[in-house]
């Protein structure tokens, strides 16, 4: 039987890169798991906590028998969010604390694009005649079309490839 990545060393190995602020990809990558499996513990973790929650903030007592639990999935779906938000305030805090204007400013042109990104990144919309969309041929298609539309005008045959 296979052994199962699912395990305390593999949550560990991933929180503490995660915790890093490295990506998911690379924190999986650490622990000897795909992206993908991590991607669908996180998602296991996601759905069994929301429902959790759901219970909880519909007045469930979580003392009852058929109570949902919080699931490891879900205490690990937690914990990645929270080394997410950690390893976040670690990068930008030292920035934000900075004394330097353009240390600053270059944190709000990424955090608040929108408001206070750079101009001049154009977005560029083509359209054809009249505002119509663009009709897209196939070259090679139109180019035989063409050839066989010309040799029927000039009443000439197949050509004869050597």
């Amino acid at each position: 039987m296979r052994e199962t990545k699912w395990n305390a060393e593999s949550r560990k190995v991933i929180l503490r890169w995660i915790g890093m602020a490295y990506h998911r990809e690379i924190a999986a990558a650490r622990a000897r798991v795909s992206e993908t499996q991590l991607s669908a513990w996180l998602k296991r973790g996601e759905i069994e906590l929301n429902t959790w929650a759901e219970y909880i903030d519909g007045g469930g007592d979580p003392d009852a028998p058929d109570a949902p639990q919080r699931t490891e999935h879900a205490i690990f779906f937690e914990d990645v969010q929270a080394a997410e938000a950690e390893a976040q305030i670690a990068l930008v805090k030292p920035i934000i604390e900075s004394e330097s204007n353009e240390d600053r400013k270059w944190v709000a042109e990424r955090l608040y694009s929108k408001q206070w990104g750079k101009p001049g990144k154009l977005s560029i919309e083509h359209s054809g005649p009249g505002g119509r969309p663009i009709e897209m041929i196939d070259a090679r298609k139109e180019l035989f079309n063409r050839l066989d539309a010309a040799m029927e005008r000039e009443g000439g045959d197949d050509p004869v490839v050597a």
